[in-house]
């Protein structure tokens, strides 16, 4: 289990670290281990910093850089409980996972007090204001995000060179292409892509697996699961084009399919007494479809392509396995499915 925390895969350290009880065997592998996590919080708190969060990329890139800071330090936290007082350090490990600025303000003082202290004076400076501290050129810490050993921080980092149009890393995106493996070398060639940096006949007309996810994060059904989680509906999910006029869903039929909107706009209509009535138009990142299966009813409404439309169609059994494995995604689909409900009933209401 020691051998565990030398590796570079967070689930593996998390499992070891939860495996491991205090022992006077272990001191010494976990002071190697704090001292590499350090630095490892240290980094990504500067990298962090220097990643606009402004951009569609740039913005997801940030946010894993966040999230893998904050797990960066509950290891930490979890490495000081084997070295001491381990009651102790899984209060502050609660204290700053809280939201509240008095009660990480309270976990501090306690780590201060009551942590090792060989640790504690490196620790602390990095946990009392996150948004302060040394910050890179954004090429600069493009370029280690890239050169790091994280799959996810170095594909979405080659991805946002295009985004920032960072030409300097123009020659480690080629290199990337061509040596690196899975997601990483997708996401420098479609960087390469928009950056007219590829041949014009290379042009694929099918979204990758990279753009895929990237669409999936910024649909709020899906956009609190992590990287890996997207990548599995992104490569489950297939791509379907319509023309404009194009029936995409019908009222009244019962549906095998989500749909996620790619590219495009649609229509939404239902038959009334009085005749097909407009509800609302649906954009790039909205979903439909989702009704009929989660609720085994017929389609309430009709989908009509509004120009060129491309979406990423989800099955219905593929659908009910997400939402049995992420209970959070069920909820977030729940409150989607009341509030287009509360829109039909609205619009329905004002119509003549």
């Amino acid at each position: 289990m020691l051998t565990a925390l030398n590796s570079i895969e967070y689930p593996t350290q998390d499992a070891a670290l939860a495996a491991l009880t205090p022992d006077p065997v272990i001191v010494q592998p976990l002071h190697a281990f704090a001292q590499r996590a350090i630095e490892q919080l240290r980094w990504l708190r500067r990298i962090e910093l220097s990643i606009p969060d402004r951009g569609r990329i740039t913005r997801y890139l940030h946010d894993l850089l966040t999230d893998r800071a904050v797990a960066c330090e509950q290891r930490l936290i979890a490495a000081l409980g084997l070295l001491g007082d381990r009651s102790a350090m899984q209060q502050v490990s609660l204290g700053l996972r809280s939201h509240s600025a008095d009660s990480r303000a309270a976990a501090l003082e306690a780590l201060d007090t009551l942590g090792d202290q060989q640790f504690v004076k490196q620790i602390i400076p990095l946990l009392e204001d996150v948004r302060s501290g040394e910050r890179l050129l954004i090429e600069t810490a493009l370029k280690q995000c890239i050169e790091s050993n994280d799959l996810w921080l170095r594909a979405l980092a080659a991805r946002a060179v295009a985004e920032m149009n960072a030409i300097e890393l123009i020659a480690q995106l080629r290199a990337l292409s061509i040596e690196a493996d899975g997601l990483v070398s997708i996401a420098a060639r479609d960087a390469l892509h928009e950056m007219d940096e590829v041949n014009a006949m290379e042009t694929l007309q099918t979204m990758s697996v990279m753009e895929r996810v990237l669409l999936l994060h910024d649909v709020p059904l899906f956009a609190a699961l992590a990287s890996d989680d997207l990548t599995q509906i992104a490569a489950i999910a297939r791509e379907q084009w319509y023309d404009a006029g194009a029936l995409i869903c019908r009222e009244g039929e019962q549906g095998q399919e989500m749909h996620v909107i790619a590219q495009g706009q649609v229509r939404v209509t239902k038959v009334t007494p009085e005749g097909e009535k407009y509800l609302a138009t649906r954009y790039t990142g909205d979903f439909l479809g989702e009704m009929s299966i989660v609720l085994a009813t017929q389609r309430t409404a009709s989908v009509y392509a509004a120009g060129e439309v491309r979406t990423l169609v989800i099955g219905a059994e593929a659908l009910k396995t997400i939402l049995h494995d992420r209970p959070d995604v069920a909820s977030a689909m729940m409150r989607g499915i009341m509030q287009r409900f509360r829109e039909v009933e609205d619009h329905l209401a004002r119509s003549p």
